[in-house]
């Protein structure tokens, strides 16, 4: 929780964590994160459901922008 009471900050935090994770290890990191997604992404615990929804679009962001990059050397 952070200082104001509010805990968007650390889930925000957490997301930018695994961003600049997934950005090092690009396609490796999945293997470590997939299992987590598929168990939390059922989750009745909305903090974990959150938290798989998160990983997904990290990675849905980084493969569009991945296209991009490549759609732009050709």
């Amino acid at each position: 929780t952070t200082e104001n009471g509010n805990n968007n900050g650390v889930s925000a935090d957490a997301a930018t964590c695994l961003d600049y994770v997934a950005q090092i290890l690009g396609d490796d990191i999945v293997p470590f994160v997939l299992p987590f997604v598929e168990k939390s992404i059922l989750s009745q615990n909305w903090r974990e459901k959150e938290a798989a929804i998160m990983c997904v679009g990290i990675f849905y962001f980084l493969l569009f922008y991945n296209f991009k990059e490549l759609s732009l050397e050709d």
